[in-house]
C-alpha cells in the first residue's frame, strides 16, 4: 500500500493506494511503442472487487523500466468473461 502526501507541505494526506507490480521480459528490446499485457480475469476480480484504488507496475527489470495504471480506470466496465489486456503505451 502506499500512503499520498503533499509534496510542497510533506504532509500524510490520509489517503491510500494499493499497487500490484508484474515483472516481465524482453518488452524493452521490442522495438514497438505499444505492448500488451494479460491479467488474470481472478487478479481483476480481485483487484475491482476491494474499496481501494489500485494500481497496476508492470516492469522489465532487465532494462530497470516500469509502467503503471489505474486498474479500476482501465477496466471501469469490465465484466467477468471480458477482455483482461492492458495495452501500455512504452
Amino acid at each position: 500500500y502506499i500512503e499520498l502526501f503533499d509534496p510542497t507541505s510533506r504532509k500524510a494526506l490520509g489517503l491510500n493506494l494499493a499497487a500490484q507490480s508484474k515483472a516481465v521480459t524482453g518488452v524493452s528490446a521490442d522495438p514497438k511503442t505499444t505492448f500488451d499485457f494479460w491479467c488474470a480475469p481472478a487478479d481483476l476480480e480481485y483487484w475491482l472487487a476491494g474499496n481501494m484504488p489500485v494500481i497496476l507496475v508492470v516492469s522489465d527489470p532487465a532494462s530497470k523500466e516500469a509502467w503503471w495504471v489505474s486498474v479500476k480506470d482501465y477496466f471501469k466496465d469490465w465484466t467477468p468473461g471480458s477482455s483482461t489486456t492492458i495495452t501500455f503505451k512504452k
